[in-house]
């Protein structure tokens, strides 16, 4: 306050005396007013100087900003840089220090981030102290995309930070996928224990999963496993999350090496996610054997398939052509149905058009029911394949009860001669196979029953009594003797049986040709 009053003196006894201030008294004036915190009476004064059109240099600009940060004027700091590198001057890196100090302590990211990046642009690259605070910063504001103009910032200058701040780098350059930057920070620490941060590790595998290198995201997973101390070790979360990323990039394989660094842990065991992951991403994979392996474990381990787990078995194995795996399918789909597990549509789609293209007609009618009962969209083609499956359950059904009424225990009376066919042999009374006995056939050893209405056919098929003992295999015999006696041999016997049969009835035109002449002869003659 002294130092004001007397800078107050002095410039009044000037202007009364007639001296005209330079610019440099009108900057010591800034400065002073400044330092003491009258930020209002430093702008009179650079007004005055555009006024008497001084020169307004760095000093001036320079005393300003230091003013409005003495009183943390931050919209008027912002202000004044800028109009300082619009002028082509150059702010100092303690200045640029304490303004940025002071945006990030206000949160203020966009302005920050603004003035870091044109006093980059004048060459004025920021410190240890500026490269910590924009990080932590993005950290605590959640915007990881500032980073990498502060990690190149770090790089020109070759400042390296500590270790806390390092794995705060690392994670920010993974989220925006900065996978090159990522691993230069952390080959910057020390390969021991000081590398050893889930989160980190976390991160650079995410970022290693989402471009699709595998093989570099299991390097880390390895070397995160092998730096751990025996207090630092990866948890089951961390060796789940790389289970989810490496299912996504249906590898299987690395999904059971990870599955083997898992169970060479003491201190923790698989859980269900974990058995989960594996199994689906083999069956997504369409290796089949390792993921029946892994459910016989997670069975054993007590774990029983949940809804999703169960989803995707059915689908992956009745997608498959092969008859065991549509029965292993079937096996947990009636399973998972009968303890009322959630059955998404899709596996009820997937389920009936493997019952279909198997020829399993009974499953395909339950899969159906099932589907109209979840009331799933089955489509024109399912529809007609229920339809056909059903009109095959009722056509089987109708023939076996057609052939329960044609074969049971219900026993014909032998019909009557009267009912007998028209030309079926009529056997007379006086005939010698009539007069003689015949044993009692089956119709007549079994009680007469009730005769039933019988088609046509049925009926034809009971002939009279006659018929039924020619039938018989002994007059059978005789009568297939008696066809091939009267049968000729050859054609010519057929030609001697028709000379035969020609003079034989010569013969008797003649003798009747001569009875009649004798006859006539003998009513002439007397």
């Amino acid at each position: 306050c002294r130092q004001r009053v007397k800078a107050d003196k002095a410039w009044n006894l000037m202007k009364s005396l007639g001296i005209v201030p330079t610019s440099v008294a009108y900057n010591l004036m800034i400065r002073c007013l400044g330092r003491t915190g009258n930020v209002k009476a430093s702008l009179s004064i650079l007004e005055e100087m555009k006024e008497l059109g001084l020169e307004i240099t760095e000093d001036t600009c320079c005393s300003l900003l230091e003013a409005h940060l003495e009183v943390c004027e931050l919209d008027g700091c912002v202000r004044i840089f800028k109009d300082t590198i619009d002028a082509g001057y150059i702010v100092n890196l303690h200045r640029l220090r304490k303004l940025i100090h002071a945006l990030c302590i206000d949160r203020r990211v966009e302005d920050a981030f603004e003035v870091f990046d044109l006093a980059v642009s004048v060459e004025v690259d920021g410190d240890l102290q500026v490269c910590s605070d924009l990080i932590d910063l993005a950290k605590e504001c959640n915007c990881p995309e500032r980073v990498p103009p502060v990690f190149q910032c770090m790089v020109r200058k070759a400042v390296r930070l500590d270790i806390g701040r390092s794995h705060v780098l690392i994670s920010q350059l993974s989220q925006v996928d900065e996978l090159s930057e990522a691993m230069t920070v952390l080959n910057w620490l020390p390969f021991s224990a000081q590398r050893a941060n889930a989160e980190t590790y976390m991160q650079l595998v995410g970022t290693c999963l989402r471009a699709g290198l595998g093989d570099e995201g299991m390097r880390v997973i390895k070397e995160f496993s092998q730096v751990a101390p025996s207090d630092k070790r990866p948890s089951l979360y961390f060796y789940n999350f790389c289970l989810r990323g490496y299912r996504g990039l249906k590898s299987p394989t690395s999904c059971q090496a990870i599955m083997e660094l898992i169970w060479k842990e003491d201190q923790i065991d698989p859980d269900y996610e974990s058995y989960s992951e594996l199994i689906c991403a083999n069956l997504e994979a369409r290796r089949f054997k390792p993921a029946l392996v892994a459910l016989n474990q997670m069975t054993k381990a007590g774990f029983q398939p949940q809804a999703a787990l169960s989803n995707v078995y059915i689908v992956c194995l009745a997608s498959s052509k092969a008859l065991q795996h549509h029965d292993l399918a079937w096996a947990m789909y009636s399973s998972q149905t009968a303890q009322g597990v959630r059955i998404e549509g899709h596996t009820h789609a997937t389920m009936f058009d493997s019952c279909v293209a198997h020829a399993r007609i009974t499953r395909t009618l339950e899969v159906g029911f099932n589907m109209e009962a979840a009331r799933a969209t089955m489509g024109t083609k399912r529809l007609e394949q229920l339809k056909r499956a059903r009109a095959i359950i009722v056509a089987v059904g109708a023939q076996g009860e057609v052939k329960h009424s044609t074969t049971g225990s219900k026993i014909l009376p032998r019909p009557s001669s009267s009912n007998s066919r028209p030309n079926s042999p009529a056997v007379s009374a006086s005939s010698p196979r009539s007069a003689a006995p015949r044993s009692p056939g089956i119709s007549q050893r079994l009680p007469r029953l009730r005769a039933p209405s019988l088609p046509s056919t049925e009926v034809e098929q009971h002939t009279s009594p006659a018929a039924s003992d020619a039938a018989s295999p002994k007059h059978l015999s005789a009568s297939a003797s008696r066809a091939s006696s009267r049968r000729p041999s050859s054609r010519a016997s057929m030609a001697d049986s028709r000379g035969a049969r020609s003079s034989t009835a010569l013969s008797q035109a003649s003798t009747v040709g001569r009875r009649s002449v004798s006859r006539s002869s003998t009513r002439i003659f007397g």
